[in-house]
């Protein structure tokens, strides 16, 4: 029989104390012993003096003619014959659509931007085809097709993603830019369909709906100056007056590209 040697009295008693040392959490651990994310930087504060920019942006000139893409036979029963892209969705009155509105030199909490539309694609298009967004938000993709497709970010972006859809109702979330601008984002299956993500670093800034109309809350009081973007018309520029507590109301004409000629 083979005799065990037994700890002495003297490592019996040093056990805990050994025990106690190696589970003490560690000064840069948080409650459950892990190492502590850190700390996220603080936010920049809203303006002092604020108000309301409610507007109208209207398109003044000859609407270009939209891109038409003619369908392959093999998608036609999901997508149909041609797929026709405007340039410039213009409604009722000139009322122009899908224009990005601004404060320039804005800054603010982006805890207080409006969460981003999710974008659906439906008939072989992205819909809506220009968003705009706080940098660093997540935006929710949906497939309402029944067919695969691949959302990738082609251009602009530091937060490149790139994801097959292949089932029809399928959610996925992609990041948003950590910085301000214009993130392209594309279909590898079907390459006509393209949406345009403008990303922000203040929470001041809308998208005109089909009516033309934008609603901007909490802006600067005080006279400033709005930025409005769009895909293929280009930029302007727009001076306003924001009263305190109160509204402004501009009325914003964007010529069409043949006054750009002249």
């Amino acid at each position: 029989m083979t005799l065990r040697r037994l700890p002495s009295p003297a490592l019996l008693l040093a056990l805990p104390l050994l025990l106690a040392a190696c589970t003490e959490r560690s000064p840069s651990s948080g409650p459950s012993g892990s190492p502590s994310s850190p700390a996220a930087p603080p936010e920049a504060p809203p303006p002092a003096k604020q108000g309301t920019i409610e507007g109208v942006v209207r398109f003044k000139g000859k609407e270009p003619l939209p891109l038409q893409v003619a369908i392959p036979a093999e998608l036609t029963l999901q997508c149909g014959e041609l797929v026709q892209q405007p340039r410039v969705m213009v409604g009722k009155g000139g009322a122009l659509a899908e224009v990005v509105v601004s404060v320039a030199d804005a800054q603010g909490p982006l805890s207080a931007a409006p969460a981003p539309p999710p974008i659906d694609q439906y008939g072989c298009t992205f819909s809506p085809r220009v968003v705009a967004a706080a940098k660093g938000a997540q935006l929710t993709m949906i497939n309402s097709d029944s067919l695969m497709h691949n959302v990738r970010s082609a251009s602009g972006t530091d937060r490149p993603f790139n994801v097959a859809m292949p089932i029809t109702g399928m959610k996925i979330q992609v990041p948003v830019a950590s910085r301000s601008v214009v993130t392209r984002v594309t279909c590898d299956v079907h390459p006509w369909m393209v949406a345009m993500v403008h990303s922000f670093d203040h929470p001041y800034f809308a998208v005109t709906g089909e009516e033309g109309r934008f609603t901007i809350r909490g802006a600067p009081a005080g006279k400033g100056v709005l930025r409005l973007w769009h895909p293929f018309l280009g930029q302007r520029k727009f001076e306003v007056e924001v009263p305190e507590g109160g509204v402004a109301r501009p009325q914003i004409d964007w010529p069409g590209p043949e006054a750009a000629k002249r």
